[in-house]
């Protein structure tokens, strides 16, 4: 068990599903609209954070089809920045074998995932554009490089 509470954000029609829709709302996290945040949304996240709680944002607003990252949303960043809330890198190695965009998202297939926390990451309000360019060259060269790793040992 973590010593802190997550809450992730996901897209509204998640919310909407039978089973999956209960848990993701039983677990208090936020629906999001496509690329934005309802008022209400909002204002849980803020309430989460200020009570020391996580907010886990898919920096790529879904999953991917494969190992090359999609261009990173910059909502996330402009909060963060706008709020003073550091961002926590993750890269999550694997993951398309698992649980693939080309099939359902309850379809799981075996294997083996890498996650890699990195050092937090704050934006100010003057320069948040800029520095989230050079965040994402950092990121994606990093990512990469983990990649070719997690790679090499998986396929030994």
């Amino acid at each position: 068990q973590l010593p802190f509470t997550m809450h992730f954000l996901a897209h509204i029609k998640y919310f909407e599903l039978p089973f999956f829709g209960k848990g993701l709302t039983f677990y208090q996290n936020i629906p999001v609209e496509e690329k934005a945040i309802s008022f209400k949304s909002f204002r849980k996240l803020k309430t989460y954070l200020h009570r020391g709680d996580s907010i886990v944002v898919y920096c790529e607003g879904t999953r991917g089809s494969g190992r090359e990252l999609l261009p990173f949303q910059t909502g996330a960043f402009f909060f963060a920045a706008s709020t003073g809330y550091p961002v926590l890198p993750l890269y999550i190695l694997g993951s398309e074998r698992i649980l693939s965009k080309h099939y359902s998202l309850l379809t799981i297939t075996p294997g083996k995932i890498r996650l890699v926390v990195d050092k937090p990451v704050s934006f100010t309000k003057k320069n948040w554009k800029t520095e989230f360019k050079m965040f994402m060259q950092q990121y994606t060269v990093k990512h990469n490089t983990l990649y070719d790793e997690f790679e090499n040992e998986v396929q030994q």
